[in-house]
């Protein structure tokens, strides 16, 4: 996972001024160390968005 071409497990912050918006891309890539087979992939991320 990356937020704004960062890795995921790199602690970063964003600041948004009052009363703007601001966005963030965010990008996955689903790896396997073993062979693939065919079926269904599933995958989850928590975002832990905090506010002052």
């Amino acid at each position: 996972m990356e937020f704004n071409d960062v890795p995921a497990d790199v602690p970063s912050s964003y600041y948004i001024e009052n009363n703007t918006s601001r966005s963030l891309v965010i990008k996955a890539t689903l790896r396997s160390t073993n062979a693939l087979k065919g079926g269904l992939f599933s995958g989850s991320l928590v975002v832990n968005i905090t506010y002052d």
